[in-house]
């Protein structure tokens, strides 16, 4: 994912792999996949790219939107809804969807993120003004009372409360991790957040260093940063006056986007405990955004080389962050995310069309 806990869908630069979408009218259904495989013919829009052969396009009968998913291979997020009807969580696997409940009758589930154990967290949406953080377990929503949970590994769930201050009054993010039975402070600077946890305890985010700045500038003093057992380590910028974390797999590899000295486009990045930080490969003019990377380092995101962050963007893959990305096969002329990506390869996402969203998967091929 906000010190504000906002739950928006966007295009272009902003990708994150843990969103919670608006409405969309659509009815949920499962079914056996259809499969559907692009040739490097098919570049659609953006011919500045070839399309990789290494993973095949399947489109899924389940009409919602795709968050996240684990090494075992399940998929979380949400089901379109009907006018009038309530948002709905869902985990997916091997064509089996199993939905999750909310913490009341009249609440709606929005999940961020499973770890490789299964345990789903997230909010329950009721009231937009007073969310509620959920933890699901075996199938049981669990109340995690006064903050909202952003990620999960291996049981540690990393999350955000807020704080109002002033005058002038506006509100503060605060970093903080849940301990079993309560939420803990991070004590990473006011107006910080969290926006991913590894299966080593570590947590990612974005922590605010001039906590004077009021909500329009507030991106030009923040910096990304691993937490790891008590010890916050800031993790710089590409030269620019800001950088923000996106995700982080379990050797502790933080993707994100930074400002440069000479460009006020967002670059995304790459950031390792050995190298530091480095920009991902990107052409002169094109536009790039990182969404999740898994222990091997390959990265998904999307990209766009058109020369501004308004114009279409499709998913992509760096397999390496010194090489330019591939495309990811796909239908053309069609809005689709790549959103997640296991240590197997496996990476989830969605395509958007006209009577809503429908999950997808791009499937590794098996090597020639």
């Amino acid at each position: 994912m906000h010190p504000t806990i906002t739950f928006l869908r966007t295009r272009g630069l902003a990708v994150s792999k843990r969103r919670t979408f608006a409405r969309v009218l659509a009815a949920a259904a499962v079914a056996l996949p259809v499969v559907l495989v692009a040739g490097t013919s098919e570049a659609r829009t953006l011919d500045c790219l070839p399309v990789t052969d290494d993973w095949e396009y399947v489109e899924h009968d389940v009409a919602g939107y795709a968050v996240d998913v684990n090494n075992a291979g399940q998929i979380v997020g949400g089901l379109a809804q009907e006018p009038g009807s309530r948002r709905q969580a869902f985990v997916w696997q091997n064509g089996n969807l199993t939905r999750l409940p909310a913490l009341t009758p009249q609440g709606e589930a929005a999940v961020r993120a499973i770890d490789d154990q299964g345990r789903v967290v997230g909010s329950d949406v009721y009231s937009y003004l007073t969310p509620e953080g959920v933890l699901w377990e075996n199938g049981r929503a669990r109340h995690l009372p006064g903050g909202l949970p952003n990620a999960i590994g291996k049981g540690v769930i990393a999350g955000n409360g807020v704080e109002k201050v002033g005058p002038p009054a506006y509100v503060l993010g605060k970093a903080m991790r849940w301990t079993g039975s309560a939420w803990t402070d991070l004590n990473v600077t006011r107006g910080s957040e969290t926006i991913d946890a590894n299966e080593a305890g570590q947590i990612t985010g974005t922590h605010k260093i001039d906590t004077s700045a009021p909500h329009p500038t507030r991106q030009l003093a923040e910096r990304a940063y691993v937490w790891s057992a008590g010890s916050v380590r800031e993790l710089g910028t590409l030269g620019g006056g800001w950088s923000s974390a996106k995700a982080m797999n379990d050797l502790g590899h933080v993707i994100g986007h930074s400002g440069t000295a000479t460009d006020h486009r967002a670059f995304p990045f790459l950031w390792t405990p050995s190298a530091g930080i480095k920009p991902l490969a990107l052409d002169d003019i094109a536009f790039g955004a990182a969404a999740d990377i898994n222990d091997a380092g390959t990265i998904v995101g999307s990209y766009s080389c058109q020369g501004h962050s308004s114009s279409p963007s499709f998913p992509v893959v760096w397999t390496s962050p010194d090489a330019l990305p591939l495309l990811l096969p796909a239908p053309s002329a069609t809005l689709i995310d790549a959103v997640a990506i296991n240590d197997n390869g496996l990476i989830a996402g969605s395509v958007w069309t006209a009577s809503g969203p429908r999950l997808v998967t791009w499937r590794p091929k098996p090597a020639r």
